[in-house]
């Protein structure tokens, strides 16, 4: 029996078509919960179920008060019952969002395939799926969990908004389908905005890679005009006119590890080298003109502030100007006179 036999046990026995062993099972455990609760009803509806269950277990261990006999199928049902808890337990909690800036005030682990989570409350919700990636589903959104979910792709559909953290796994692809665009990865963080009201499907990059395709090509995966984005780069798709813009997220991250972060400090150095550290400091494209700005010699460090605040910092001292063109930093100046 594989975790997927294991996740549909509760899911018969909550519709009726159980089998009689089966049934014993879920009936074993319920047993000893006493006559508080009703394993029939849908989980989201009895919040308190999964302590029930876990208090039940916790008792059969601690106190095994029967015979022989009577030891081997309490640990055989309290064995089996905690492998389903893992699998299919829904509860709501607190927990950490991680990567992701929204707030989530509530947990729920999916296990009804083919069912949209919806999300009325003013709170993000966290929702963990099956495979264990987390998405933080935004207000006034829902997301679908495909049937198939795990067997071949992994597929969710989005109304909305959502921030997905994807458990690597590189023989599922995970997929997520908004609003003619879908996005695919096989293990990332990254965030998709696709409310139904709004012209514009936005995808945007933290870390990993995403590539990106829509009906416009066919949905296919291998097209040459599929975009891969990676961190701190998005996607704007217009569904009126069909087109998409690459762009660089509102508040790009640093990409390099810390240590790294730490040297980039830098004495008497051409401004040219400081922008080209940049880039990488964030993995953006700055574009310049190299004999203009090559006789800019400054000291600085790097490791502090945001990205646009270096850039403010840079360009005041050299007197320069940068902008914004889709996903490249233009950074103009006429150069600085040698002393």
């Amino acid at each position: 029996m594989n975790r997927k036999d294991l996740l549909r046990i509760l899911r018969r026995y909550r519709q009726n078509k159980a089998t009689q062993e089966e049934r014993s099972l879920i009936d074993h455990l319920y047993e000893s919960m006493g006559e508080r609760g009703n394993p029939t009803v849908d989980l989201e509806e009895d919040s308190d179920l999964e302590g029930k269950y876990w208090a039940a277990i916790s008792s059969s261990i601690r106190s095994p008060r029967a015979g022989r006999t009577r030891a081997l199928v309490t640990w055989s049902s309290v064995g089996i019952a905690a492998c389903l808890l893992a699998g299919f337990a829904i509860y709501f909690g607190t927990e950490h969002t991680d990567h992701d800036p929204a707030s989530a005030q509530s947990v729920v682990h999916v296990v009804d395939e083919d069912k949209w989570i919806v999300n009325d409350a003013g709170d993000a919700k966290r929702v963990i799926l099956d495979d264990g990636t987390r998405v933080t589903l935004e207000p006034s959104s829902r997301l679908n969990v495909s049937g198939e979910f795990g067997i071949g792709d992994r597929e969710v559909h989005l109304e909305g908004e959502a921030y997905f953290e994807v458990v690597r796994d590189t023989l599922h692809p995970f997929l997520v389908r908004a609003s003619g665009v879908t996005a695919r990865v096989l293990g990332t963080s990254f965030r998709v905005k696709a409310f139904r009201e709004d012209k514009d499907v936005v995808v945007a990059v933290s870390e990993g890679k995403v590539k990106v395709y829509t009906q416009q090509n066919g949905e296919d995966p291998e097209s040459s005009t599929n975009v891969v984005l990676t961190p701190n780069q998005k996607i704007v798709y217009d569904r009126e006119a069909e087109t998409i813009l690459r762009g660089i997220v509102e508040n790009p991250r640093v990409v390099l590890p810390a240590q790294e972060v730490r040297r980039m400090r830098f004495e008497e150095r051409p401004v040219t080298e400081i922008l080209e550290a940049l880039a990488r400091l964030y993995n953006v494209e700055i574009e310049f003109d190299e004999s203009s700005l090559s006789t800019c010699i400054l000291t600085t460090s790097i490791a502090e502030g945001d990205l646009y605040g270096r850039l403010d910092v840079i360009c005041n001292a050299i007197n320069a100007t940068y902008s914004l063109n889709q996903n490249t930093i233009e950074v103009r100046g006429v150069g600085c006179s040698a002393e």
